[in-house]
C-alpha cells in the first residue's frame, strides 16, 4: 500500500506507461492483422480467378472429349442404322429451329428422305 503521495504519483505514472505501451502494443497488433487480412483477401481473390479458369479449362476438355468421342461413335452409328432400319441418309451436327427455340443435335437420320431417328 502507498504509503506517500510521491509513491501514489509514481504508481499512477507507471500505470500511464503501462497503458501507453498497451496501446502501442494493440496498435501494432492491429495493423498486422490488418495486413494479414488484405493478404487473404488477395489470395482469396487470386484462387477465385484460378478456379474460374480451371472451370474454363475442364470445360474445354468435356467438350474435346465429347467431341472426341462423338468423332468415334457417330461413324458407327450411321452404319449401325443403315440395316436394321433403312436409314438411307444420316447426318451430324445439325442445328434446327422451331419457333424461337434452337435445338442443336449431334446425329440426325433419315429414311427415304423423312425424319426417322434423332439422337443428342
Amino acid at each position: 500500500m502507498p504509503t506517500t503521495i510521491e509513491e501514489l504519483q509514481a504508481i499512477v505514472a507507471q500505470s500511464v506507461l503501462d497503458t501507453q505501451a498497451f496501446k502501442a502494443q494493440l496498435a501494432v497488433s492491429q495493423e498486422a492483422a490488418d495486413r494479414r487480412a488484405a493478404e487473404a483477401d488477395r489470395r482469396s481473390k487470386e484462387i477465385d480467378k484460378q478456379i474460374k479458369e480451371l472451370g474454363k479449362q475442364i470445360g474445354g476438355l468435356g467438350n474435346t472429349f465429347g467431341s472426341f468421342t462423338e468423332s468415334l461413335l457417330l461413324p458407327s452409328v450411321e452404319k449401325i442404322l443403315a440395316k436394321p432400319f433403312g436409314v438411307t441418309s444420316f447426318t451430324m451436327r445439325m442445328k434446327s429451329c422451331k419457333g424461337e427455340e434452337w435445338m442443336e443435335l449431334d446425329g440426325f437420320g433419315f429414311v427415304n428422305g423423312a425424319l426417322y431417328l434423332k439422337f443428342r
